[in-house]
């Protein structure tokens, strides 16, 4: 995927300046875009990867708690 930097960069795939073109692998190149590093420059390429499909969770329902029972008042004794 060719991208134009709007910012330097230096990585495994290379070093780059303000306004170079570079053309390079779409996931790297897709990052540095979401990121506000670098601009598309012509016509994307289509997504070749697959998604995997979502895995099913089981989902346990917590019983429900009852209520507490409501303390009696305690009696007061009187003192002498």
């Amino acid at each position: 995927m060719k991208i134009k930097f709007l910012a330097r960069s230096a990585s495994a795939e290379g070093n780059f300046i303000v306004g170079e073109v570079a053309d390079l692998p779409v996931d790297f190149a897709r990052a540095l875009v979401d990121g506000g590093y670098a601009d598309l420059v012509g016509k994307p390429e289509p997504e070749t990867a697959t998604a995997e499909p979502a895995q099913e969770k089981a989902v346990i329902k917590k019983p429900k708690r009852k209520p507490r029972a409501k303390a009696k008042p305690k009696a007061m004794s009187k003192r002498k």
